[in-house]
Formats: structure tokens, C-alpha cells, sequence
């Protein structure tokens, strides 16, 4: 990325940060700075990279700078998993979790949450079993992937945290250098009582994926979900939609999340 591309992307994300309801600015905005900072100083050559970064209390692992500062924008500056809830230790899916980042910033918002965090990715799985173990953080680990059956698949892989690997292949543009052969699960085998959150990055399988859900009847646990929808799939956003209106979900897209829906259930 060019110093040019990283100033108009500062200039958008102080905007976003201090128009942002959701999240603490001056903690956040001082967060910003260093990681950004850093990212150029290793960008240019002027300091060796890190693979690990303080994030408030906690620590992240990563593989490169670049990427981490990626997700850590993404999450930290728009808070699209930002809920709320009267319960000191919410139930939390992050399916999904790459390298943990997400985890963290859950854990920021609610410290006693219940948390299940599901990785497939070997490699990308290592990081976060380090972050997690790191910061002695008590986050159930599972390194499967999540999809309408139980069993095994063919995993498409990049490099560790990357954000692009799936159980489906891409096209040339997006190649992934390695595949395997990985186990799955359905997600409704790790629901037996109420979840306040489902955080869902599956890229492009998420509508197989709750469509299990809504036939197990698990679906009916859930009270929020915060879904990352991958149109690329070939699977059109109104079928995620209607089928998780069909299930009782008030649904709300926003043009500040680009393919992010969201979706509640009445109280």
C-alpha cells in the first residue's frame, strides 16, 4: 500500500472513529495512531516487523503486520460486532475467528463473556490458540470448519490469517496455494441453550450454514447474529435475508457494512 493510499485511509478512519457511537474515541483514536505509525515504519524499512501487538489489555499474534492492521481496522474502527446486552457473561459464537482479534474485542466489551471460537485453518488456528493462550483467556478452541454437515471437506487455504480461505475455491484472482482435507461440523451440535451473539465469517458458505440451523431447529437459540455475506459465492443476498426473516429475525443492512447483515430477534 502507497503512503498516499495510507493517508486517505487515515483521514477516513479518524472520521469514522470519532462519528462512532460505539466505541471509545480517544482509547481507540490513540490506538489507531500507533498501529499506524508502526505499520508505516515497517512498510519503509525503518524498523524490523512484529508479529504480535498490545490491543488495551490484551495481546494479539499475527503473521504480518500488514494483515493484523487490516483486521484490526475493520473491527476496531467501524465495530461491526458491537451488540448490547443486560448480561455480564453473554453467550458468543464467533465462527470465523482467524487470529483472534475478534475475540479480543468482544472480550473488551464483555470480560466474562462465554465465548466459542471456531477456526479450521491450521496455521491460521496456531495464532489463535497463541493469542488466546497468551492472555490465559478462557475462550473454548475449535479447530473445525463450520458447515451443514458433520465430517470432513477439502479446505482451500492461504497463508495464516489470511482472509480469503474457504471451503470454496475461488477463482484465478483469488487463489489459494493450498487445499486439505479438514473436519467439519454442523453448528448446531455446539447450541444447547440461549446465544446472544452468532458471529458468522464463513466466506460464501454462511447461507448453507444457517440453513442447518433453521432445519435443526437451533436457529430458534440465537438472539443476534452479525453476518459477513460473500457475494462472490454466487449466492444472492435476498436468500440470506428471507431466510432469516422466515425464522423470526428482524434484518437491517447498512451502507457503513458493506455485505454485513445483521439480524435480532424481538425480546
Amino acid at each position: 500500500m502507497s503512503f498516499s493510499a495510507v493517508a486517505i485511509n487515515l483521514s477516513t478512519d479518524v472520521r469514522t472513529i470519532l462519528r462512532n457511537p460505539n466505541c471509545a474515541k480517544l482509547p481507540t483514536l490513540a490506538q489507531y495512531w500507533t498501529i499506524t505509525a508502526r505499520y508505516l515504519a515497517i512498510r519503509y524499512g525503518l524498523v524490523r516487523t512484529r508479529t504480535s501487538e498490545v490491543i488495551g489489555r490484551y495481546s494479539a499474534r499475527f503473521r504480518t503486520y500488514g494483515m493484523f492492521r487490516s483486521i484490526w481496522r475493520e473491527i476496531y474502527t467501524k465495530t461491526p460486532y458491537y451488540f448490547r446486552t443486560n448480561k455480564v457473561d453473554p453467550v458468543i459464537l464467533d465462527v470465523g475467528s482467524n487470529v483472534g482479534l475478534s475475540v479480543l474485542y468482544f472480550l473488551q466489551l464483555y470480560p466474562n463473556a462465554r465465548i466459542t471460537a471456531f477456526e479450521p485453518d491450521l496455521g491460521t488456528f496456531q495464532l489463535l490458540s497463541e493469542t488466546v493462550e497468551s492472555n490465559n483467556l478462557n475462550v473454548e478452541l475449535v479447530n473445525k470448519a463450520v458447515y451443514s454437515y458433520t465430517g470432513s471437506l477439502t479446505w482451500h487455504g492461504g497463508e495464516p490469517g489470511s482472509l480469503s480461505s474457504s471451503i470454496l475455491s475461488r477463482d484465478a484472482g483469488h487463489a489459494t496455494p493450498n487445499t486439505a482435507t479438514l473436519p467439519c461440523v454442523r453448528l448446531s451440535d455446539y447450541i444447547s441453550g440461549p446465544v446472544d451473539l452468532l458471529k458468522l465469517d464463513v466466506e460464501g458458505v454462511e447461507i448453507d450454514v444457517l440453513t442447518e440451523l433453521a432445519e435443526s431447529g437451533a436457529i430458534r437459540q440465537i438472539q443476534r447474529m452479525a453476518i459477513e455475506f460473500h457475494p462472490w459465492a454466487g449466492r444472492a443476498i435476498t436468500e440470506l435475508t428471507g431466510l432469516l426473516t422466515r425464522c423470526g429475525f428482524t434484518v437491517t443492512e447498512s451502507a457503513d457494512f458493506k455485505d454485513m447483515v445483521f439480524a435480532e430477534r424481538a425480546a
